[in-house]
């Protein structure tokens, strides 16, 4: 739901963020074939997490054919890598088959330090041939 997010003047430097909130969420995509049943397999993130990267949660959300919502389900968390990045390859569920469009979000447990940073995110998906 886009008016559930917290929008925030944008910062230069570099700050820690304390609590549990999502610090990350995309919209949902459709992979330019909106009509078409995918099967959803893998996200790779490269991250590095400073000391909390374990603080950062994974989690998917997704569209069905028949319009209704996966919902927002965990996906894996991420591990702490101090000041190198790291390649996580995290298996999605089997509720990610058979969807029209899904999305990531980032959810933070017990505050993230400043380290904390993403490269690169690629979703892994094949198309449905009958949809």
């Amino acid at each position: 739901d886009p008016n559930s997010i917290n929008r925030t003047k944008w910062n230069p430097s570099e700050s820690s963020i304390s609590g549990s909130p999502t610090i990350f969420k995309t919209k949902l995509y459709d992979m330019d074939t909106p009509n078409t049943s995918k099967n959803f397999n893998t996200i790779y993130i490269n991250y590095k997490g400073g000391t909390n990267g374990a603080n950062v949660t994974m989690k998917g959300f997704g569209t069905r054919k028949d319009n209704t919502d996966l919902g927002v389900t965990t996906i894996g968390a991420l591990e702490s890598t101090g000041s190198t990045f790291k390649t996580a390859k995290l298996p999605l569920p089997s509720s990610f088959k058979n969807l029209l469009s899904m999305g990531i979000q980032l959810d933070v447990t017990n505050g993230l330090n400043v380290g904390f940073e993403i490269n690169d995110i690629q979703i892994v998906y094949r198309t449905k041939v009958n949809s």
